[in-house]
């Protein structure tokens, strides 16, 4: 048997070798290259699904960027194989943790059962009740169905606190890169291949007066700004660990610059919602202090939108000499400066207008008896609100849905911030808080969680804390 192995690894090397050096001279169509990846990576996570978690957020990272360096060679398809990537490791994963935890599969809680029923239910409604042509609404389908299923990792996932923090460390990692490369297409310009996309896309809110909005490595300028968000929550998270880790909060400037110039105004609202949870409840402990501690917050949003008014009533811009003398101030004027009103006079745009107008009538139309019940389908219309397009796609069983969801979640986050066991599990609670907290505002323009890295932190971080609950509510049954 040693005899035959041997000659089986002489006879692949060579073949091998082979197949690598035709693929780096003749590069694979994009099917081709996602056929060979998953054959590659099909054992390793079948022997260590681990391995899965960690990849997830690097290829969703990079993947948008690989795909533009593909139009140098190959036309855009229709729909691109690699978009698929992330789920194959996802599957992967799942099947490996399936044969690795056997036992513990056979011990479903409700929680998993829901989470099962609703990607079921998204996948049947891709066909059943959908004015989308199935083909469509199937392609949509992925933007709901397997990030969810990162709920079920997470939850057997949810005692290993030294994957928690590999994959927050990973985030910052990924949020360098992320800021950088922002940073050079910002000073520097867009590359040959982001050049050929933009000629290939139908995507509006990508410019500001014909200029595009930085989006770095990932497939919009809103993934871009979710990222920062979450590097954000990552720095506060690992910074608080140790005090010789305190030297990463100096990269929350760096984030929260990245964020401003992806003028993404919902993410910049998100940001300053996960800095007051996090200073909130990492220095705040009693209730009253906690009411009085929001209190005072709205008074100052409050009175900064009256210096705003009173400020645009005059002749001269008071953010003007601040901003003209900052790198890339042309930029910043252009995203930052000149987009910042909608923040404190909402009403006066006509991004809101429109979006005022779409959700009055879908919330019109939604009191139609099929759309009451079922919606239109799996992913039939994009409201820019979560919840007004889960009322347009589901029903108000959708709505209830996601808004259950959304507040069981932080209902959870903020129960285990103060009561967890140990200081470690009261941080990822207070991370969880803080990203739930912005995920639950942002969602209101916006649907975080369809994309990464909304999705992935949403979904696998939930069920860690879900499964702590569980943990928690049997430890408490009388012997």
């Amino acid at each position: 048997m040693d005899t035959f192995r041997k000659i089986a690894l002489y006879v692949a090397g060579p073949l091998i070798g082979l197949f690598i050096a035709w693929n780096m001279v003749h590069i694979p169509p994009q099917i081709g290259l996602v056929m060979m990846t998953a054959a590659a990576l099909f054992y390793p996570l079948m022997r260590w699904p681990v391995v899965g978690l960690f990849m997830i957020p690097v290829l969703e990272t990079f993947t948008p960027w690989l795909r533009r360096m593909y139009y140098l060679v190959y036309s855009r398809p229709g729909v691109d194989p690699l978009i698929a990537l992330g789920d194959i490791v996802l599957l992967f994963t799942l099947i490996g943790l399936f044969r690795a935890a056997g036992q513990r599969w056979s011990k479903m809680t409700p929680y998993q059962y829901i989470i099962i029923a609703y990607v079921l239910y998204v996948f049947v409604r891709s066909f059943v009740f959908c004015i989308n042509p199935a083909s469509r609404a199937l392609a949509e389908f992925k933007y709901y169905g397997p990030p969810a299923l990162l709920f079920i990792v997470g939850m057997i996932f949810a005692d290993r606190s030294d994957i928690h923090r590999r994959i927050w460390t990973i985030t910052i990692l990924l949020g360098v890169a992320a800021a950088a490369y922002a940073f050079v297409q910002m000073l520097i310009g867009y590359s040959d291949a982001e050049k050929i996309w933009f000629s290939s896309i139908e995507f509006t809110t990508l410019m500001v007066n014909g200029t595009p909005r930085p989006f770095s490595f990932l497939q919009a300028p809103v993934a871009l700004a979710d990222l920062m968000v979450v590097a954000s929550i990552a720095v506060l998270y690992v910074a608080s660990r140790d005090v010789k880790l305190k030297i990463l909060y100096l990269l929350l400037p760096i984030f929260l610059y990245a964020l401003l110039v992806t003028s993404v105004r919902s993410n910049w609202i998100g940001v300053a919602v996960v800095m007051a949870s996090w200073m909130l409840l990492a220095f705040v402990k009693n209730p009253a202090g906690r009411i009085a501690s929001i209190v005072g917050m709205v008074i100052l949003v409050l009175i900064f939108q009256a210096m705003q008014e009173v400020a645009n009533s005059g002749t001269a811009d008071p953010m003007a000499a601040l901003t003209h003398a900052m790198p890339g101030s042309r930029y910043f004027n252009m995203f930052v400066t000149d987009r910042a009103s909608a923040i404190y006079n909402p009403l006066g745009e006509h991004s809101f207008q429109y979006r005022m107008m779409l959700w009055t009538n879908l919330i019109s139309y939604s009191f139609e008896p099929i759309n009451f019940i079922l919606g239109r389908g799996t992913g039939t219309l994009s409201a820019d609100s979560l919840y007004i397009t889960y009322l347009a796609e589901f029903g108000y069983p959708g709505l209830i849905f996601i808004a259950w969801l959304t507040l069981l979640f932080l209902h959870r986050s903020l129960v285990f911030s103060d009561s967890a066991a140990d200081e470690e599990s009261r941080r990822l609670a207070r991370a969880m808080f803080a990203l739930n907290a912005a995920l639950a505002v942002m969602n209101i323009t916006g649907t975080h969680i369809h994309y990464f890295p909304g999705d992935f932190y949403f979904w696998f971080f939930n069920g860690i804390l879900t499964q702590w609950w569980l943990d928690k509510r049997e430890m408490e049954k009388p012997a």
